[in-house]
């Protein structure tokens, strides 16, 4: 049977709308809280790979991005994945895996949801 993989944080708005719609699926769902038990940097490449490449899961309006400059066109992978392992709230949340598909973030009006 098909499992729902998701990683949340704790409070995230966005994580618990994501939770309640995985719900009604009727699929199994083991949720992972991306700051009790951090993502290792092979988890991140891994995820990243499903996802589309690594500026897809980085969550570029989280302090850490913006403090550590790291929008720079000269950064390497390495080093961004670094600060995600060091800092989770750099990581986009929530990340929904179904099946090999990864979905990142969460929008209201996409999602068709007031």
């Amino acid at each position: 049977m098909i499992e729902i993989a998701l990683f949340v944080k704790p409070g995230c708005v966005s994580c618990q709308r994501t939770l309640d719609l995985l719900r009604l699926t009727g699929l199994p769902i083991r949720t992972r809280d991306l700051f009790a038990e951090r993502l290792s940097g092979d988890e991140i490449k891994w995820l990243a790979g499903f996802a589309g490449g690594l500026r897809h899961i980085i969550s570029t309006q989280s302090r850490g991005y913006r403090l550590n400059h790291l929008a720079r066109a000269d950064i390497s992978e390495p080093e961004l994945i670094g600060q995600m392992v060091a800092d989770p709230e750099m990581i986009r949340r929530p990340i929904v895996m179904v099946d090999g598909i990864v979905l990142v973030g969460f929008e209201n009006a996409a999602a068709g949801i007031p």
